[in-house]
């Protein structure tokens, strides 16, 4: 075996030549603070399966090896952890082969190997498939920043041969975790600070445990846009792609039309295209498609956009002001919903409904063959007051459910057969209860 590949394991696995160092060591790589993730327990089940590889993917600093590390700190720290950033790292993992082979060297010693930043590797999802061809006969535990690189730079699928868990930043569920056992008044006060604290910063795990939460944005932002665009995603023009973000930053939840955006840009129809995949592949911006039934004359094509994250959206904006004070808060607060939609639900597809002549719905979700409506309303409501373009969509598909989040009535009520739920924002998790049900 390389004897330089010896060294940089023997660095990257102090434990490995001192067992006794584990838990020293594995400390250091977990937060002071850890906020329990709840895909872990699920996760950690499926995880002692020798037989496949197991992906752990999403944007970059969401909190996938931190959870990782969490569930290895329990073991006995016979982890071969391989950070796939390092040359010689990605050089040893060309060939699943050699790797093999070499791995017996070490596999009296290991119960699991950890392949941290896969996105590095060449034919990553390939060299993954030979490994759990050739039955290493321990876990393997990978982690991407992003789904993109494990399977556009790779030839073969590893379809049968992976488990795959995708991590968002934190949920409202796991940031409220800690107030189970308060009175309600006490819950419901916790859960209104956190809301809007996750408007605007969000629930980027070290943006969120940070004490200067928008430093800790901006240098995510600039890790983003300078590295991974520069750097992993090859793009030519970054100050059009910079300018991209801010223009997608300032008209979330507008329909949009990717040529008008090329000219601001100065880039072609084709390149935003180009750039709005690769958001939506890292996890940074979502493509919200058109929900149309066919009941009236609506919008079909055309899609809106949000940010996976509210605080990047505010970082690209750079207005971190507190809701009442800022202009934007209606499309703030929208965002803010979609992103909580987009990591809470379990499954179904988040669309939004336009007429022609202008009538709305912010959030439709589709469960088979049933459809549920959202209206978010920055505004505190003072009574059970439903729009008009609210009630066009309740007349057109009589939904079961309607919710109009707003902040500061609660209440219900019916239109025809349409139960009409009037809830604040930190009641959103009821809301994905009702609609889960």
């Amino acid at each position: 075996m390389n004897p330089d590949i010896v060294k940089i394991i023997n660095i990257l696995n102090p434990w490995l030549l001192n067992p006794s160092s584990w838990h020293e060591e594995v400390g250091k790589k977990l937060p002071l603070k850890f906020i329990e993730r709840s895909f872990l327990e699920g996760a950690a089940e499926r995880w002692r399966d020798p037989g496949k590889v197991h992906l752990v993917v999403g944007p970059r600093q969401v909190g996938k090896s931190t959870a990782i590390w969490k569930y290895l700190s329990g073991g006995r720290g016979r982890v071969l952890y391989l950070n796939c950033e390092e040359d010689l790292i990605k050089r040893w993992c060309r060939s699943p082969a050699f790797f093999a082979e070499d791995f017996k060297d070490f596999k009296k010693d290991v119960d699991v190997v950890f392949f941290e930043e896969a996105q590095h590797l060449e034919d990553a999802a390939l060299f993954f498939k030979g490994l759990v061809d050739m039955d290493l006969g321990v876990p393997i535990i990978v982690t991407g920043s992003s789904s993109y690189h494990l399977h556009a730079r790779t030839r073969e699928s590893l379809a049968g041969r992976a488990t795959r868990v995708h991590v968002t930043p934190f949920t409202l569920r796991e940031l409220t975790a800690p107030l189970a056992g308060r009175s309600v008044a006490a819950v419901k006060a916790g859960t209104a600070e956190i809301t809007s604290a996750q408007m605007r910063f969000g629930s980027y795990p070290e943006v969120w445990l940070s004490d200067d939460k928008e430093r800790k944005l901006f240098d995510l932002i600039e890790a983003f846009v300078v590295r991974d665009a520069s750097d992993l995603f090859r793009i030519r023009h970054v100050g059009a792609f910079r300018q991209l973000l801010k223009l997608i930053s300032w008209q979330i939840g507008d329909l949009v039309n990717y040529s008008e955006w090329g000219g601001i840009c100065g880039i072609d129809y084709n390149t935003v295209r180009n750039y709005i995949d690769i958001l939506r592949e890292t996890g940074i911006v979502a493509e919200v498609l058109p929900f149309a039934g066919g009941k009236r004359a609506e919008i079909k094509s055309m899609p809106v956009l949000y940010f996976r994250d509210p605080g990047l959206r505010n970082a690209f904006a750079d207005q971190f002001s507190a809701l009442d004070e800022r202009a934007d808060r209606g499309k703030l607060m929208e965002n803010w919903v979609f992103a909580e939609l987009g990591k809470l639900l379990d499954g179904g597809a988040v669309h939004f409904w336009r007429s022609k002549s202008g009538s709305e719905a912010d959030f439709v979700i589709v469960r088979e063959k049933d459809v549920i409506g959202i209206e978010v309303k920055c505004a505190a409501l003072y009574q059970g007051k439903i729009s008009r373009s609210s009630r066009s969509f309740i007349e057109a598909y009589e939904p079961e459910l309607f919710f109009v989040i707003n902040r500061g009535f609660e209440g219900e009520a019916r239109v025809g057969g349409t139960r009409v739920m009037h809830v604040l924002p930190e009641s959103l998790l009821d809301v994905v209860a009702a609609i889960d049900r």
